[in-house]
């Protein structure tokens, strides 16, 4: 998307060419709520990252919890079939870090990380290159 604006009851954007030639143009025109999906941090106040991303062999999910809860965490490939269980434990509140070594033998790839809060699903991408 190389253009696109906002107004108070639509959004617009286009694709162009290098040499500005506009391909593709599209208007939206319904409102969407303000918060749209259950991993939305503005909504739920949990943030988690992969580093670094993207990553070669080693890695770390890196997320802080606010307060004493369940976690349980996974690498997801693209077709959707878990490829690791990184653990499932009691938590207590703070920052905590998940190693993602390269005992897993994950090939070159996209890969989802899942974690899960207290019951509440929460994802990220990532990329593995060799």
């Amino acid at each position: 998307i190389t253009s696109w604006y906002s107004q108070a009851s639509c959004v617009h954007f286009g694709f162009t060419t290098n040499d500005e030639m506009q391909l593709f143009y599209y208007m939206y025109t319904k409102r969407l709520p303000a918060s749209t999906a259950t991993n939305d941090v503005a909504a739920s106040g949990f943030d988690f990252s992969v580093v670094p991303n993207p990553m070669s062999g080693n890695g770390k999910l890196v997320y802080t919890l606010s307060q004493n809860v369940k976690v349980s965490a996974s690498i997801i490939d693209v077709t959707g079939k878990v490829v690791a269980e990184l653990g499932q434990e009691d938590q207590v509140m703070g920052a905590h870090t998940i190693q993602i070594s390269d005992q897993y033998n994950l090939p070159a790839g996209i890969y989802i990380a899942r974690l899960i809060v207290d019951g509440t699903p929460y994802t990220r991408k990532f990329i593995v290159t060799n």
